[in-house]
């Protein structure tokens, strides 16, 4: 019997699982998302993105102001404006850093850390309220997330080359 259990564990695709996960964090931050109108920071951030390209960089050099998403806000508005469109942005980058966080894991750790972190990630209430705004905070954990992923990778490219 355990001898089956082993086999059937061993067949398991841990993409599958990954899938599963990542299109359950989508439906719980897709789940509701034009329920409330925009709030006024939101509306602020859509105003501000319906400026030209040229503007945000002007207004970048006077204040300490992180035009990114704004930029990206910018060329995702012509997709509409209602309030699921301009928080599906906000969406779609929170259920990319569950990716993220999984491919961490993984090179950290092994495939099953990885599947586990990417779960608790999925269901973090705090980041599925910030995957639901449409403001830059879960552009900035998305970024973080790439960050120590692409610095592990560096790190490891390093050790290749070290005599």
């Amino acid at each position: 019997m355990r001898d089956v259990l082993a086999r059937g564990a061993a067949k398991r695709d841990p993409r599958a699982g990954l899938l599963v996960i990542l299109v359950g964090g989508a439906l719980l931050r897709f789940c509701a998302l034009s329920a409330e109108s925009l709030w006024f920071d939101e509306a602020y951030s859509v105003w501000v993105a319906k400026h030209s390209v040229s503007w945000h960089i002007a207004l970048s050099t006077q204040r300490i102001f992180p035009p990114l998403y704004y930029l990206l806000l910018h060329f995702w508005l012509p997709l509409g404006g209602s309030e699921f469109v301009v928080r599906a942005l906000s969406v779609l980058v929170g259920v990319g850093s569950i990716g993220v966080i999984y491919a961490l894991a993984k090179r950290l750790f092994d495939t099953r850390v990885g599947l586990i972190r990417a779960l608790l990630l999925a269901i973090s209430p705090l980041h599925i309220w910030y995957s639901q705004e449409a403001r830059m905070y879960i552009v900035v954990a998305g970024l973080g997330l790439c960050s120590a992923y692409f610095m592990w990778l560096a790190l490891q490219e390093a050790r290749l080359w070290q005599w």
